[in-house]
């Protein structure tokens, strides 16, 4: 009798309560969703926080922020070849630090935002539409992409292997 308790108990529990959340899976999902749209240059220009996650550690949340900025290229040509302005954007994020790192801007991490995109935005192309999404290609080996999903920005790094090894969604408006 006392081993068929033991079962009833055993049964009666749910242990699907402590499985983690998938949330690499469930942020991919929001990327892939239908009625994601392609954002507007005027959605991604700024500074927007939210939460990342990779496909090593699908339940660990790590901060994340993406600048969308103007970059001039081509200064210095004299009247005939003028520079032009060109928008592109980057992708940033902190495993190091707290999760909500990006959620407050205050002038020690602006000043490394502003520094990390001036030492990556050459290495940046012009944003361009692939994939039915907006898309920067970050140096050699990787893609950026990012999706209007509802209230939120959905953004996708890719390898040009065509790994995917990290989604974020950003909801936190900062400039």
């Amino acid at each position: 009798m006392k081993f068929f308790c033991s079962l009833i108990v055993v049964g009666l529990f749910n242990f699907s309560a402590f499985a983690e959340e998938n949330y690499y899976l469930k942020v991919k999902d929001m990327f892939e969703q239908s009625g994601s749209t392609v954002p507007t240059q005027a959605e991604l220009v700024g500074w927007n926080s939210g939460r990342c996650y990779v496909d090593s550690e699908p339940s660990k949340p790590i901060a994340g922020m993406l600048v969308g900025f103007n970059h001039e290229i081509g200064g210095g040509n004299g009247p005939e070849f003028p520079s032009k302005v060109v928008f592109k954007f980057d992708l940033l994020s902190n495993m190091n630090a707290a999760v909500d790192y990006f959620d407050v801007l205050h002038p020690s991490m602006e000043n490394q935002v502003i520094a990390a995109i001036g030492r990556e935005q050459s290495g940046i192309t012009e944003m361009y539409t692939n994939e039915g999404a907006a898309a920067v290609t970050v140096g050699n080996d990787n893609y950026y992409h990012v999706k209007k999903n509802g209230k939120y920005l959905v953004a996708r790094s890719k390898a040009k292997t065509g790994r995917e090894y990290g989604y974020c969604y950003l909801f936190n408006k900062l400039k």
